[in-house]
């Protein structure tokens, strides 16, 4: 996140350069690993004033999914959304994994002593040094492969095309970037506007605007090594991030607006990842009528 932060300053240095109290809003909805993020990137632009907002415990309008009724009972607590998973674990790939774990080991594994040796491996991986951690010894690639799989599965239906409610829960969060445009085209807006949230939302936003869609849904029969849907889009330090841009076009002041995904550019939107103002409204205009009246 310090990173992230630089590297802005280094593209936008005017912009960002010497920010004063109504010229950003930083965010972090609730809970340690937002913060620690949001307070990484205030390091990164190199302000010791720089005010993260303060957050509670109830609704957010960054995080919707964390309190919509319907969502909590009929995907994160409905065994069927698992099933999948469940199949893929009694895969000859996945069992395979299974057996050359416990070969290296000397010893019977569970399901979840599995999971937690893959998040041991690829939650202390050095990201930034590429120092690799000790417990990925345990993994050949094609096992870092099965597993991430699994993962995608469980993204798939807990967050993503696999549920009714995915693309509605990211429409409310998408819709907040359409108001926000609005105001600065209108010179009343921030410079800069970051918030901080869980990678559930980053995947329920690429499903409200139809990003890595396949035509076939994920199962647990087969992995398809060249499917869009892959939960590395959101992974570590996952960031989207989009750009107003005011063009000199005459008289009249012509904006565009540019998407990146993980600081690249996000070439499935528009041409190459940059809209006009006009293809821009048009696709997050009708996020503006997404209620919440779906929850509950």
């Amino acid at each position: 996140m310090v990173g992230i932060a630089r590297r802005l300053k280094e593209t936008f240095p005017k912009l960002l350069n010497d920010l004063k109290g109504d010229d950003y809003y930083f965010y972090p909805v609730f809970g340690s690993r937002m913060l620690k993020s949001a307070k990484g990137f205030v390091d990164g632009l190199q302000n010791k004033d720089l005010v993260i907002q303060n957050v509670t415990t109830g609704y957010d309008s960054m995080s919707p999914h964390t309190s919509c009724e319907n969502y909590l009972n009929d995907v994160i607590a409905d065994p069927s959304m698992y099933e999948e998973a469940a199949k893929y674990r009694l895969h000859s790939e996945y069992l395979n994994t299974k057996r050359r774990i416990e070969e290296k080991l000397d010893m019977s594994v569970t399901d979840n002593e599995i999971t937690a040796f893959y998040d041991l491996c690829r939650f202390a991986w050095e990201g930034i040094l590429d120092k690799p951690n000790p417990w990925c010894a345990l993994f050949t690639t094609e096992d870092l492969e099965v597993l991430e799989y699994l993962g995608d599965i469980q993204h798939y239906y807990r967050n993503s095309y696999g549920n009714a409610y995915g693309a509605k829960l990211g429409q409310l969060v998408l819709a907040d970037i359409l108001k926000r445009f609005e105001l600065a085209k209108n010179l009343r807006g921030k410079k800069i506007v970051a918030n901080f949230g869980r990678s559930s939302i980053m995947d329920m936003m690429f499903v409200a605007l139809d990003l890595f869609h396949d035509e076939n849904p994920l199962t647990g029969a087969y992995r398809d090594v060249n499917r869009k849907w892959r939960s590395v889009t959101s992974t570590f330090g996952a960031n989207f991030i989009v750009t107003l841009n005011k063009c000199k076009s005459g008289d009249v002041p012509d904006y565009q607006v540019a998407f990146y995904l993980n600081e690249k550019p996000l070439s499935a939107l528009c041409n190459e990842g940059v809209c006009s103002w006009q293809e821009f409204e048009d696709k997050f205009k009708p996020f503006l009528n997404t209620t919440t009246d779906f929850c509950n």
